[in-house]
């Protein structure tokens, strides 16, 4: 163990403050509930982008990956899944959800159609 770590975590554990490994907040986004067919507009509306979106896009997703990988290795998850955290992380991090935070922080308007709020209530 690093000299320096095992200096912070003794005067951590004399100070009161315990040490956990849960240290960071997980990242996961959620699957959500997409049809089929919302999948294929999400998908569809990412390969329209024009290139400063898809780049935004692009470092948001890998942004979020290494999120997922860091927090795996700090909770030591990925010992039990074939591929360690890079699987968790890279292999099937990537879905909708992510792509409409993706599109939250990058400030791209989602496609009319694909807009979770129910049409009906502003009809009334």
């Amino acid at each position: 163990m690093n000299k320096h770590l095992l200096i912070v975590l003794i005067m951590l554990t004399s100070s009161g403050v315990s040490y956990s490994s849960n240290v960071l907040k997980d990242p996961t986004i959620q699957r959500g509930d997409f049809t089929t067919e919302e999948r294929d507009k999400i998908i569809q509306q990412v390969n329209s982008l024009g290139t400063k979106e898809s780049v935004c896009v692009r470092q948001f997703y890998r942004s979020y990956q290494k999120s997922l990988f860091d927090y795996c290795e700090a909770n030591g998850n990925g010992s039990s899944v074939g591929g360690d955290c890079e699987h968790i992380a890279y292999a099937w991090s990537l879905h909708s959800a992510v792509t409409v935070q993706a599109f939250r922080h990058c400030d791209i308007e989602l496609n009319q159609s694909l807009k979770k709020d129910d049409k009906s209530k502003s009809a009334s």
